[in-house]
């Protein structure tokens, strides 16, 4: 029978009912899949370990019962839920298994997911030229498949790599196809926010300017709050670098409760010492060192050293600064 209940815990515990059922049953491919959804169920709740014993046992069954696309279904589950427990070997491990079943079934849509999966964990490891290799890979596969999502993912994330690589050209190209793909409503705050990031890079700004803007309209557009906070912080330093001041400050205190709303502490951090620099640039040296100081206690608070160097320096800069022009 179905089993139907939208609380999680609930829903665990009727079909524990039924998983014990099927075992009395002596139904394998009964267990196998009330053991895949109860482990889809522990991984929504953020509970990653309890989720492995099911689905490890629900691969075991599959392999037993030989069955192509179950084995390939939960290899992929055991690998995603190993992703969330940031174990990359075991995830690329059991993901790599299941896109080899995917390739030899000549399905697109899975084999593109996968390599998309696989590249992004290469991503985050920092491993950024196997991270390419990948998302080069899948990009005529989603296109092929007319995947739409794996497309964007996939262009969004080459602008990145090489974005990160300085190459900013290739960045844009990337980008910028990401942003001519036709359902992207969803997505037009965070492209032109990337785009607008490599013309910040370049120094670019009234460029930068245009697609900021048109990143912020689509994040209230979309009540997008956090990607609304991440374009404010863009916008303070364009406007900034632009000498437009008061739309500057308007920008970075905007942004700044809304960086902490969303947890995003670090932007949070650079936010603070960004406009504590502005505010001395336009003579408010009182408020710049109290807004330095705030930005020097939530850096030390973090405990990450690259964030606390580049912060201790520019508090440095502009405490050496207020001496000069008291002197």
């Amino acid at each position: 029978n179905e089993v139907k209940a939208t609380d999680p815990t609930a829903s665990l515990a009727l079909l524990d009912q039924g998983l014990a059922l099927a075992r009395q049953a002596d139904s394998p491919k009964q267990i196998a899949k009330i053991l895949a959804r109860q482990g889809v169920i522990y991984n929504s709740m953020g509970q990653n370990k309890q989720a492995l014993p099911g689905l490890e046992e629900a691969l075991k069954i599959h392999r037993g019962l030989n069955e192509s696309n179950q084995i390939m279904a939960a290899l992929y589950n055991l690998g995603t839920t190993y992703v969330a427990l940031r174990d990359h070997p075991k995830a690329l491990l059991y993901l790599k298994d299941s896109l080899a079943l995917a390739q030899a079934s000549g399905s697109r849509n899975t084999e593109a997911r996968l390599i998309n999966n696989i590249a992004s964990i290469y991503y985050d490891q920092g491993d950024l030229d196997t991270a390419l290799k990948y998302y080069l890979e899948v990009l005529p596969l989603a296109q092929k498949a007319d995947n739409v999502n794996i497309e964007g993912a996939a262009l969004s994330n080459l602008g990145a790599i090489y974005a990160g690589r300085k190459e900013y050209q290739k960045a844009l190209l990337y980008y910028q196809q990401g942003l001519a793909l036709r359902d992207t409503d969803d997505r037009h705050a965070i492209i032109n926010n990337n785009i607008a990031q490599v013309y910040l890079d370049l120094n670019n700004y009234p460029k930068a300017l245009e697609h900021l803007q048109t990143a912020l309209q689509s994040a209230q557009k979309k009540r997008n709050r956090h990607e609304e906070a991440l374009t404010l912080v863009n916008l303070g330093e364009a406007y900034s670098a632009l000498d437009q001041a008061d739309a500057a400050l308007k920008a970075y205190e905007q942004a700044i409760p809304m960086l902490d709303e969303f947890q995003e502490y670090v932007k949070a951090s650079y936010a603070h010492i960004n406009l504590a620099g502005l505010q001395m640039r336009i003579g408010k040296q009182r408020e710049s060192l109290a807004t330095a100081d705030e930005a020097l206690r939530r850096a030390k608070e973090l405990k990450n050293p690259a964030l606390l160097k580049r912060i201790q320096e520019a508090w440095d800069k502009l405490h050496a600064l207020s001496t000069i022009n008291k002197n």
